[in-house]
C-alpha cells in the first residue's frame, strides 16, 4: 500500500483558538466552512460537548502513541477512551505512517486548490484495506461524510481509501459508520461548494472593509 507523503506545507495551528495558517496566511478549517454554510447543526454543540471531544481526542492520541496515563483521564471520559481501545482490538486497526515515519494521528492537512486546512484523526488499515477514520463522541450526522471527503482530498488518491466514523459512547461501547465510495463525489461536491461560498463571503467582507476605511 503506497505511503502517504509527508506534508510539505508550513502549517501552523493554534490549539487555543483553533486557527490555522499556512505560510503566515490564515486559512479556514473544514468544520469552519461547514458551519458557515449551515451544514452543521450546532443545537447540541455545547461547551460540555466541545470539552468532551477535546479530552477524548487527546486521550485516544496518547493511547495510540503508547503514552496514556489512565489516571489522568477523568472518570466521565474513560468509557469513551475504552471504547476506542475496544474498536482497535476488535477490528485489528493498524495506524499508518507518512513517508517521514510520522504516525497519521491528529495529522495536519492543507488543500491548496480550495484553500482550507484540517486535522484528520487517523489513517490506518483494517486487513488489507486503508481507512480514513474520524473519532466522534456524538451521534452520526450527514456532515461527517462531507468532512471526511474534504480530508480525503488533501491526501494522494482520495478515492483509494474508505471513510469511516467511529462513534464512542460513555459506557465503553461503540458503533461505526462507513461512508460509501459511491457517495464520495457528492460529499466532495457539497464541501467544495461550501468552500467557494466561504471565500466569496470572506472576500466580500474584506472588500467592504477596504471601502469603508478609504
Amino acid at each position: 500500500m503506497p505511503t502517504i507523503p509527508a506534508c510539505t506545507h508550513p502549517i501552523q495551528f493554534d490549539q487555543a483558538t483553533h486557527v490555522y495558517a499556512v505560510a503566515g496566511m490564515q486559512r479556514p478549517s473544514v468544520t469552519q466552512i461547514l458551519k458557515d454554510a449551515g451544514l452543521i447543526d450546532t443545537t447540541w454543540y455545547t461547551d460540555e460537548a466541545r470539552e468532551r471531544g477535546r479530552a477524548v481526542h487527546l486521550a485516544t492520541q496518547f493511547l495510540d502513541e503508547d503514552d496514556l496515563d489512565w489516571d489522568t483521564v477523568l472518570p466521565r471520559y474513560r468509557g469513551y477512551v475504552a471504547a476506542w481501545e475496544r474498536f482497535k482490538q476488535d477490528s485489528h486497526f493498524s495506524i499508518s505512517r507518512d513517508s517521514d515515519g510520522k504516525l497519521l494521528i491528529e495529522y495536519l492537512l492543507f488543500q491548496s486548490v480550495s484553500g482550507y486546512c484540517g486535522m484528520l484523526d487517523r489513517v490506518g488499515t483494517i486487513g488489507a484495506t486503508e481507512y480514513l477514520i474520524d473519532i466522534k463522541t456524538g451521534d452520526p450526522q450527514d456532515w461527517h461524510g462531507y468532512q471526511l471527503a474534504a480530508y480525503s482530498q488533501c491526501l494522494p488518491n482520495p478515492h483509494s481509501r474508505k471513510r469511516m466514523t467511529v462513534h464512542l459512547r460513555a459506557n465503553g461501547s461503540y458503533s461505526t459508520r462507513e461512508h460509501a465510495l459511491t457517495a464520495f463525489a457528492y460529499d466532495w461536491q457539497v464541501f467544495a461548494a461550501a468552500a467557494v461560498v466561504w471565500y466569496a463571503k470572506h472576500r466580500r467582507r474584506s472588500s467592504h472593509a477596504t471601502v469603508s476605511a478609504a
